[in-house]
């Protein structure tokens, strides 16, 4: 079965930019069944939008191939038109490369990633360790940024990054970035590690491209596509609970 991006709906708004699974079309409804979130709706097909093939199959090649759901459900990923992800295979513009912008990172990981991670924030907050004393302070003071860490994963590119691309596995990731008391570096806390619940790494600066002030960047505004393109068609669940949204 494919993914869709629901837009434009009138009732059920909160579902505008949520990304689901397309089900059977319903000839009863003249609508077809979408799956978001681990809910059933019946959607009119003026109201989808397929996600692009090329998306999912770079994610499957990727480190988040283990994670092709979750990102769909936390993150509403992809955008309505995800960049390549050749894209955010560069480096940092402090690094001499092209570097990488808010808008065009959200575009392939998704609307609602940031979003997620100052979530998660809020238990990680109350653990110890420095890292977390850190962000409770950073986050009383207003002092989180949005940024982009180049990374394959691990602890070591951010701490001592490369000067040229390094492999297919080395992309920049979302995450939001704090000072480390006493120290030149950032904690970083990416959307991996926001995940799994884990405490936030460290990174020196030419790893990280920062776009701006957590409070102060607002939240993407979005082109609604005039085509749709429907490209799978799956089988019908049995599933008494539904809705007909218009």
């Amino acid at each position: 079965m494919g993914l869709v991006k629901v837009h434009s709906l009138t009732s059920k708004r909160e579902l505008n930019g949520c990304t689901g699974t397309l089900g059977a079309w319903n000839q009863n409804t003249n609508r077809y069944q979408v799956f978001v979130a681990g809910s059933e709706y019946f959607i009119k097909v003026e109201n989808l939008y397929s996600v692009d093939p090329g998306w999912v199959q770079e994610v499957l090649n990727s480190p988040m191939k283990g994670r092709l759901s979750d990102m769909t459900r936390m993150f509403a990923a992809p955008g309505f038109y995800p960049c390549p992800l050749k894209d955010l295979q560069v480096l940092p513009k402090n690094r001499g490369g092209r570097g990488t912008t808010r808008q065009l990172l959200q575009s392939w990981w998704g609307d609602k990633v940031f979003q997620c991670i100052r979530e998660k924030m809020e238990q990680q907050r109350m653990r110890k360790g420095m890292s977390n004393w850190d962000m409770e302070l950073a986050i009383q003071q207003g002092n989180l940024f949005l940024a982009g860490v180049r990374s394959c994963g691990g602890r070591e590119e951010q701490l001592h990054p490369r000067d040229s691309y390094a492999g297919e596995f080395f992309m920049v990731w979302p995450t939001i970035v704090y000072a480390m008391s006493g120290s030149h570096l950032w904690w970083s806390y990416c959307q991996g590690l926001a995940m799994q619940g884990a405490s936030a790494w460290p990174a020196c600066f030419d790893a990280l491209e920062i776009y701006g002030p957590y409070m102060m960047i607002e939240e993407p505004v979005v082109d609604i596509p005039s085509t749709v393109v429907i490209e799978e068609v799956g089988e019908a669940l049995e599933n008494e609970e539904w809705e007909i949204l218009d």
